[in-house]
């Protein structure tokens, strides 16, 4: 799947495109530094720490205790997942259907949702 296309998955799920751009830049695997995270997700320094505090509250990012901070996603498709059940229960709390682009709906129980 494209950069691009991860980006809008993610918007949907309720995330800014700065914060989408942020976690996909962490990655699973290793923990980073914010600096390296500006670099690789090209978004402005001065926003990065304020956005990944906004990451980690959501749950999707988690930090060390070390200095200089370093930071690790969680994997995307667990992100996606959780944002997922999320938006499934924020649609619930509304009343109304919503539907993903592409090949998955999101339904609320009166619309028949099966759940992920």
């Amino acid at each position: 799947m494209a950069l691009g296309n991860n980006i809008e998955i993610l918007t949907y799920f309720g995330l800014t495109n700065n914060q989408a751009k942020v976690y996909l830049s962490i990655g699973s695997s290793i923990f980073i530094t914010a600096k390296q995270i500006h670099e690789v997700s090209e978004v402005p320094r001065q926003h990065i720490y304020r956005i990944l505090s906004a990451l980690q509250q959501i749950g999707l990012v988690e930090s060390t205790i070390s200095r200089p901070l370093r930071f690790k996603g969680i994997p995307i498709q667990k992100g996606i997942s959780f944002l997922f059940k999320e938006k499934i229960e924020e649609t619930k709390k509304g009343g109304v259907c919503g539907i993903l682009t592409g090949d998955v709906s999101i339904y609320t129980s009166k619309c028949g949702f099966t759940g992920p």
